[in-house]
């Protein structure tokens, strides 16, 4: 899951919220997230990503984590 916020915390208490409802579904929770604080800071005058590594590798462990599931 990805949460954007304008705040420092990224949509974590949301995220949290939502896992206790999927689960309550019975739906298979995936506990790696990537949360995009300050998202009006998040991007150069571009558009372009700042920090790209470090996003490329929180976005590639969540997407490892779904791919581990679906097999």
């Amino acid at each position: 899951m990805c949460e954007v916020s304008n705040g420092p915390v990224g949509g974590a208490r949301m995220h949290e919220q939502l896992k206790l409802v999927l689960s309550a579904f019975q739906m298979m929770i995936i506990n790696a997230a990537v949360y995009f604080a300050y998202v009006n800071d998040l991007f150069d005058t571009s558009g372009v990503i700042q920090s790209r590594e470090y996003w490329e590798k929180r976005v590639n462990g969540m997407l490892d984590q779904i791919l581990r599931y679906a097999k």
